[in-house]
């Protein structure tokens, strides 16, 4: 079957990314055959095109890790699902940047009827790595004190709106006083502007010792402000590395303020099929009773993704970025 896909010609800039067209395998055993309308596009997206994950993406590969759309066929042995069934599907191998494609029926959730293509794209990885930041990995509880970077961005604004939902207490870094008006109106109660990350002496002065979780996607360049706004028996959640990838750090250093330092990946939290529904079924929940706005969202025709990746890349963004196919 035809099927338009987005290639990383060689690891570098947003440029590498060219669109081609090709065939969409049928679905092997297991397997489902998508028509895809929605792609999420993620900042492991532009890790894996700068070949910052060589074993995860070859140059040549196709990246995306999530997308929606409508079921075409099925491959053997898969039940519960059927052609023209609505879907969201997220994985651990990269692919999504295409019209078609087959993927294990493992990592499929069914979609609500009140929940679009592009809102599942925008929603399914930002949403359950909000679900799983709060509930498994900073244990979320009322009155915690909680600071979330980039709060302005799609895992940044979902996280924040949940964890004040949740009781905790929420202040937020961003790069511009529009995205602090943002991340204001979903649940942050302080926000830091700041291009050059520097954020630890406000954030200790309005939590009056720190924060007890820290959700940083930023990486090395904000490694001391991080250590230097913790509370004492924090935790530091390392969730990416816009700013380079956070060099490795000593126990030692940890110890001085009995903190702790761990670097989930959502693959683990959705290694089953009845996990990744039941965080899905989640997201989908709390946007229907207004825990989490509907997103907001910038679109992108599929070839256009070097685009989509700029921007993402220039800290323009608010919300989530999607393309459509």
């Amino acid at each position: 079957m035809p099927s338009r896909r987005i290639r990383v010609a060689r690891y570098g800039a947003a440029d590498v990314l060219q669109a081609e067209d090709g065939e969409a395998a049928a679905p092997k055993a297991g397997e489902v055959r998508i028509r895809q309308r929605a792609i999420g596009v993620n900042y492991i997206d532009v890790y894996l095109r700068r070949g910052w994950i060589p074993s995860m993406l070859a140059a040549g590969g196709t990246p995306g890790m999530e997308a929606a759309g409508t079921v075409i066929d099925l491959g053997e042995g898969v039940s519960g699902l059927r052609p023209g069934d609505r879907v969201a599907y997220l994985g651990p191998v990269p692919g999504a940047y295409s019209s078609v494609r087959s993927v294990p029926a493992e990592w499929v959730a069914r979609l609500p009827a009140a929940v679009e293509d592009d809102v599942a794209a925008a929603t399914l990885l930002k949403g359950i790595t909000a679900d799983y930041l709060l509930r498994d990995v900073g244990r979320v509880r009322p009155g915690a004190r909680w600071l979330v970077h980039a709060a302005a961005g799609g895992v940044g604004l979902l996280l924040c709106a949940w964890a004040r939902k949740l009781g905790a207490r929420v202040v937020g870094t961003v790069s511009s006083d529009e995205k602090a008006r943002i991340a204001r109106e979903h649940g942050c109660e302080h926000v830091v502007v700041t291009r050059e990350h520097r954020f630890a002496d406000d954030v200790q002065r309005h939590f009056n010792g720190g924060a007890d979780v820290i959700v940083d996607g930023l990486g090395e360049a904000a490694r001391e402000e991080n250590f230097n706004a913790l509370a004492p028996c924090g935790h530091w959640i390392s969730l990416g590395n816009a700013t380079g990838a956070l060099q490795p750090i000593s126990p030692g250093w940890l110890l001085q303020k009995s903190a702790t330092l761990s670097s989930p990946v959502a693959f683990a939290y959705t290694a089953t099929h009845g996990a990744l529904t039941e965080r899905a079924q989640r997201v989908w929940d709390a946007l229907a009773d207004g825990t989490l706005k509907r997103p907001m969202i910038e679109r992108y025709s599929l070839d256009a993704a070097s685009q989509a990746h700029a921007r993402l890349e220039s800290r323009a963004t608010m919300g989530s970025v999607v393309l459509v196919a």
